[in-house]
């Protein structure tokens, strides 16, 4: 969550959207069918969450890259082992070959590098919430009272 709030990189719009549609998508191949009117309107109100996700996934996949974290071959199949478990009808194996052959082992992979990621930052970086000085406090309140004389001035 802190990531989704304190960053400042901009989730393209492309990306957001996809990943509203995803989690749409995502949800009512649970719960059933629903009008495209409706869907249209959920999809739209779901942006703000889908660009938190976006964002934090962008910021996630950096930390991959700089601090090279890798996926292992236990991780993998570990996380192979955990979908067979959930889903009894079918053995670990099969759920391989199904990964494999849409070509989704990529991707896995790189949701497991994101969770590592995470791991890592819960490790390594300490969240230290900034404390004003008296000073600091003082110069926001002047320029919060000047932004609001703007205001009435227009």
């Amino acid at each position: 969550k802190v990531i989704e709030e304190k960053n400042t990189i901009p989730a393209p719009e492309p990306m957001v959207l996809s990943e509203a549609e995803f989690m749409v998508n995502n949800y009512f191949s649970y719960q059933g069918e629903m009008s495209d009117e409706n869907k249209t309107k959920l999809i739209e109100s779901m942006k703000p969450m889908a660009e938190g996700r976006v964002r934090q996934r962008l910021v996630l996949q950096r930390i991959v890259e700089l601090e090279s974290i890798e996926v292992t071959d236990e991780q993998l199949e570990k996380t192979f082992n955990e979908m067979a478990e959930q889903e009894e009808e079918k053995t670990v194996d099969e759920i391989k070959a199904d990964w494999e052959e849409k070509g989704m082992i990529d991707g896995l992979k790189k949701q497991i590098a994101r969770s590592n990621a995470m791991d890592w930052l819960r490790d390594n970086v300490k969240i230290v919430a900034k404390v004003e000085t008296p000073k600091e406090e003082k110069e926001a309140a002047q320029e919060n009272d000047s932004d609001e004389a703007e205001e009435k001035s227009e």
